[in-house]
């Protein structure tokens, strides 16, 4: 009788071997929706934390939509979400440096305080930071363009928090 769990583990560490010998850090795979491809997915779900899904319908006898829906079904099912026209994993926590500098500050700013982004662009960690400010706090956001400016105060006015933060046309070098 087949031992199903070395079968796993050992293809797992197939797939972890060659990224190490390619000097991968993540894998790309095809999903049909299918169950060899739904079996590879899993597989690479198991063997690296970057792991990028293409769902790649086979138009075999069965309906492409019908395809489509199993392989974003399968993939949602296994932590993937969209990124374009991508499925994407992510780890959790998120690794990226947004996601590193935003579990920083939730662990060392207090609601209350004054809190200043000095490059809002499009307002996204100046609705970040008046979230952590709450009611009593402020947050003030600068940026050089007046776009950047203007997207910032429409995002914080579309999500309710224009009491504690704004966005003002300045220079940071200026600060001081």
């Amino acid at each position: 009788m087949r031992n199903w769990k070395t079968e796993t583990e050992n293809r797992v560490k197939w797939i972890q071997a060659a990224l190490a010998s390619a000097g991968a850090n993540g894998v790309v795979f095809g999903n049909s929706g299918g169950k060899d491809s739904a079996l590879v997915g899993i597989l690479c779900k198991k063997a690296c934390d970057n792991a990028v899904g293409l769902i790649m319908p086979c138009q075999s006898g069965r309906n492409y939509t019908v395809d489509k829906t199993d392989g974003e079904a399968l993939a949602e099912k296994f932590g993937f979400a969209p990124a374009g026209n991508l499925w994407r994993r992510r780890r959790v926590p998120d690794p990226t440096a947004v996601g590193l500098t935003h579990d920083f500050l939730r662990q060392n700013l207090l609601p209350g305080g004054f809190f200043v982004d000095a490059t809002c662009g499009n307002g996204g960690d100046t609705e970040f930071l008046c979230r952590l400010a709450g009611p009593g706090g402020r947050v003030l956001a600068l940026d050089l363009q007046q776009q950047a400016v203007d997207n910032t105060n429409a995002r914080l006015a579309a999500a309710g928090l224009s009491d504690i933060g704004r966005a003002v046309q300045a220079d940071h070098a200026n600060l001081a």
